[in-house]
């Protein structure tokens, strides 16, 4: 079996045909509080869930706008989401795990010309409406949870080391960054773990760190993004021998156009290529 069709099986062993959603809840300036309205879009949004039997809540994103400091931002951004969770019908989704929070301030998400600080003060509630397993690839329909990315993860790289017939594979791992940084998201710390245990237990295995980018050309950004995967590696002992990284700025999206802010969160991405030596 060749990389691409072995490649093309696991990931569709692990995929859900899905439609994807996002319910915006807005806040007044500096109030983690819920208003009348924001009150009303969740009482709303929980009827669907209650009635809805095949829709989920999959990620809840909390931001702020660029008035007061990072560290006070991202403290009033998770209030904000924990504001939401207070009542929202927090119904599992079909993994058994339960909705990512993840914080984005307005000065880590990076101003461009559109912006607005009142557009930024509000969570935004990401649905899936899984539809059934299914072998078709598309990376605007198929969304993966947390655990799911990482079981899948896991299954690549164990069955790469086991296939002697496979030299060379690209995996994507599920780690996503912080816009404009080459801060990774918390939650993704097990990620890294993972791919560390793995190029410790397979020595004969070598891997060139791919970075990416959303959003426009940025290539230092992108080689940084590598770079921290490579020194997370060579800090903890794996041969530098067995390592390489590049920056491929925005040239090797999976996700075309970049249209959502969920899209744009794909792209900031890191990939692998692993070989056999």
């Amino acid at each position: 079996m060749n990389v691409l069709l072995w490649l093309m099986y696991c990931t569709a062993s692990f995929s859900i045909t899905a439609q994807t959603e996002t319910v915006s809840v807005y806040f007044d300036f500096n109030s983690a509080q819920l208003n009348g309205q924001a009150t009303h879009v969740i009482h709303e949004l929980n009827k669907r869930l209650v009635s809805e039997e095949n829709l989920f809540v999959d990620e809840v994103l909390g931001f702020t706008d660029t008035v007061g400091t990072v560290e006070y931002n991202e403290s009033l951004a998770m209030s904000r989401i924990e504001s939401v969770l207070n009542i929202l019908d927090r119904k599992t989704n079909p993994s058994g795990q339960r909705e990512t929070c993840i914080t984005i301030t307005g000065e880590k998400y990076g101003i461009d010309s559109n912006y607005t600080d009142s557009a930024y003060r509000r969570v935004d509630i990401l649905l899936l409406k899984p539809s059934s397993f299914d072998s078709k690839i598309n990376s605007r329909s198929v969304r993966l949870t947390h655990q799911e990315q990482f079981q899948k993860l896991t299954f690549l790289m164990e069955n790469f080391a086991a296939d002697t017939s496979l030299q060379e594979v690209l995996i994507r791992l599920a780690i996503r960054y912080y816009p404009n940084e080459d801060r990774h998201y918390n939650v993704y710390e097990d990620e890294l773990k993972r791919l560390y245990t793995f190029m410790h237990d397979n020595p004969t295995i070598h891997a060139h760190i791919r970075g990416h980018v959303c959003c426009g050309h940025d290539y230092a950004l992108s080689s940084n993004r590598a770079f921290k995967v490579y020194k997370y590696l060579t800090s903890r002992g794996i041969d530098k021998g067995r390592l390489s990284f590049k920056g491929y700025s925005n040239t090797k999206p999976v996700v075309y156009p970049e249209v959502t802010e969920y899209d744009k969160l794909q792209n900031r991405r890191v990939d692998v290529v692993f070989t056999k030596k």
